[in-house]
């Protein structure tokens, strides 16, 4: 009985010197974050301009008759000559856009060089191919999305890739 009653006079003093331990801990360290750290960044000055950047208004109300200010243009920039001297070749839209499904028959796409699967495709002609590619389709074969889901390309890449793939196919 004796042996138990120590036990448990030395079980809870061991148990309070930790919770005390703890607490402390505690203490010390909400006075040390309180001190050294900036938790609200104002002495950031990229934080501060980011958090100042997301507040900024995005419109504005006029409340006088005064003219507008005319509105600035964004539209989506124009294909020039220099920048069609920049278009990608068949080959390049192929592995960028094509690949994905044309190289593992996914959705229905018959895979680039599978003789069978695009001899019914050939022999609608080259006008058809590009019809399809260009607009999208579906039938029973698969779905086939307006080019590939790559919109940003033009007709004459989309041509130069059906182009790689028959020659590839055939």
């Amino acid at each position: 009985m004796d042996q138990d009653r120590k036990f448990l006079d030395t079980f809870l003093i061991v148990i309070g010197a930790l919770l005390i331990f703890t607490v402390a801990m505690y203490f010390l360290a909400n006075y040390l974050a309180d001190t050294y750290l900036d938790t609200d960044n104002s002495e950031n000055p990229l934080a501060v301009a980011a958090a100042s950047e997301r507040i900024e208004p995005v419109g504005s109300v006029r409340t006088t008759n005064d003219p507008a200010p005319a509105p600035s243009s964004q539209a989506a920039p124009v294909k020039t000559a220099a920048t069609q001297e920049k278009s990608l070749s068949g080959e390049q839209v192929y592995n960028q856009a094509c690949t994905a499904c044309h190289g593992a028959g996914i959705a229905g796409a018959p895979k680039t060089g599978d003789t069978a699967a695009w001899a019914d495709r050939i022999a609608q002609g080259e006008d058809v191919l590009l019809e399809h590619a260009i607009q999208g389709y579906q039938g029973e074969a698969g779905y086939m999305p307006p080019k590939g889901g790559r919109t940003d390309l033009s007709d004459e890449e989309v041509k130069a890739a059906i182009d790689y793939m028959v020659a590839q196919s055939q």
